[in-house]
């Protein structure tokens, strides 16, 4: 061969080789979504465990085909959903499978190429291009099928209950029951390769995704790359979240009748420090709420109507707890909440949830003027209202 037309070919040929070379962080080919919205939900490794919320976005494809790339120089878990496998429930509300999730670890230099076929009750789906999407990919097909039947369940279950009035009756647990199951494979699945694979860095990623006692059993074997490498985050988060389970399990016991009420310091919605033992009514009701609890804003009316009658001789105070400040301060304005409010910020040293051993939203406690708990009162409990007219008889 010439020279001249051995350089001529080794220039086309780096050409088609460029041509073809894949530059977005991820394609995807799914048969079954054709020109689907793609709702996409993301965050880095840091903030997904730090209990922010994740960051929308969406995408489309076209004829079954769609690209991403990250926004930064990041690790980032995306989670893609199809619009077109969510579901709606009979009271309106939206139902995402969990099985029709595609989920990945996108690194700023990957290269990730999925295909697969989008099912009624879940997406199967291969992944190439980076070990932990691949084993993720192909641990997931193992039981994904099989799955999908939880998803099913749930829309069986909400079914029955609308035509029910939403009791739970005999069919209905046995179904919860049995749709908990399925809805339990993956992590059965997950913990079988983190007993057989400690040393991956998947291994770190599953363990999160266990609960408590899996973890603490589980979270020493592995090796001190793994629980320093990528999801070190996620792992540090669940030990401060189970160290801190441990301190509110240890104080429930003591948040019962006749047992004194730990003191406290919270700030109200001025500002202004407000302490429980400043406080000199002769009773007062604490009432642990959140703005993400739908049974708690339901009972407002109902603790209106109280704060109405008796305002004079109990001091009622909500604690807003699991929340952000925002959040709060724009719902008690929206519901015109009278009563005094506090703000329990979350993660604080000073967790008076944590303190109070509170695991139910809503709950009021009761405490009389020496700060004694009278009575303590899970969920929109009719018994609390109760006890509250007996008190001022």
């Amino acid at each position: 061969m010439k020279p001249l037309n051995f350089i001529l070919t080794l220039i086309i040929s780096s050409l088609i080789l460029t041509s073809c070379e894949q530059k977005h962080n991820l394609v995807a080919e799914i048969d079954g979504i054709e020109n689907d919205t793609i709702f996409v939900h993301y965050g880095t490794i840091s903030d997904f465990y730090s209990g922010k919320p994740p960051k929308l976005d969406t995408i489309y494809a076209q004829n079954g085909n769609f690209i991403y790339d990250i926004p930064s120089q990041e690790a980032y878990l995306v989670y893609f959903y199809p619009k077109s496998s969510l579901f709606t429930k009979s009271n309106g509300s939206s139902f995402f499978a969990e099985q029709n999730f595609i989920v990945t670890l996108i690194e700023p230099n990957d290269k990730i190429n999925i295909t697969g076929k989008l099912n009624t009750y879940f997406v199967d789906y291969k992944v190439t291009g980076s070990e932990f999407n691949q084993v993720y990919s192909t641990l997931r097909s193992s039981y994904i099928q099989k799955s999908s039947r939880g998803a099913e369940l749930e829309l069986k279950i909400d079914s029955i209950f609308s035509i029910n009035n939403r009791t739970y009756s005999k069919r209905v647990m046995k179904l919860v029951k049995e749709r908990n199951s399925f809805n339990t494979l993956n992590r059965k699945a997950e913990l079988i390769y983190i007993k057989d694979n400690p040393k991956k860095n998947i291994s770190a990623f599953f363990l999160t995704r266990q609960n408590q006692k899996i973890f603490e059993k589980y979270y020493s074997n592995l090796p001190f790359n793994v629980k320093n490498g990528t999801f070190k985050a996620g792992l540090d988060s669940r030990v401060e979240r189970f160290k801190i389970n441990k301190k509110r399990n240890n104080a429930k016991p003591k948040i019962t009748k006749r047992k004194p009420a730990p003191n406290f310091t919270l700030n109200s919605i001025s500002g202004k420090a407000i302490e429980l033992n400043s406080i000199s009514k002769k009773y007062i009701v604490l009432d642990f709420w959140g703005t993400w609890c739908p049974p708690c804003i339901k009972g407002f009316p109902k603790m209106k109507e109280y704060y109405s009658k008796y305002k004079d001789k109990i001091e009622f105070i909500g604690i807003d707890c699991n929340d952000t400040d925002k959040n709060w301060k724009e719902a008690v304005k929206k519901y015109n909440l009278p009563w005094m409010q506090l703000y329990n910020k979350k993660g604080s040293k000073n967790d008076v949830s944590v303190a109070y051993g509170i695991n139910v939203y809503p709950t009021k406690i009761i405490l009389d003027k020496n700060k004694i708990i009278v009575g303590v009162f899970t969920s929109e409990s009719e018994g609390f209202y109760t006890k509250l007219d007996e008190l001022m008889k």
